[in-house]
């Protein structure tokens, strides 16, 4: 059984206030069908991950703005076509504004960079 059934999304609203409440909600409302059939490589969906994530941050009494993030990060930033969107284009943005789009993105970046890493510490270059 996929960890994501069992998620009680509102422990990932403690501490905030009612209209960040409401982000938090509207966020899993719009990235629950992005990621919800996406799975990992080790069998756990995106939706999970990215709510595991959001969690510690909640627990860390992280702002609203990285918990978003966080529930984002893993969606695709590319169109339907594969193609990379224009930063004006960019749907992240465009719903939840350039600060939560720009911790996306800063992420997103490290996560890339991390790999890199990895990937020349275990002699992939």
């Amino acid at each position: 059984m996929d960890r994501a059934s069992t998620l009680n999304f509102t422990t990932l609203i403690g501490g905030l206030a009612a209209a960040d409440q409401a982000l938090v909600q509207r966020t899993l409302g719009w990235v629950t069908p992005r990621l919800a059939q996406q799975v990992t490589p080790g069998g756990e969906t995106l939706l999970a991950h990215a709510y595991g994530s959001a969690q510690i941050l909640t627990d860390m009494q992280a702002d609203v703005a990285t918990r978003v993030a966080a529930l984002l990060m893993l969606v695709p930033a590319h169109d339907e076509a594969g193609t990379a969107k224009s930063r004006s284009a960019d749907p992240i943005s465009d719903a939840f504004g350039a600060e939560v789009a720009q911790l996306v993105q800063g992420t997103r970046a490290l996560s890339r960079l991390s790999s890199f890493a990895s990937g020349a510490t275990h002699g992939a270059f």
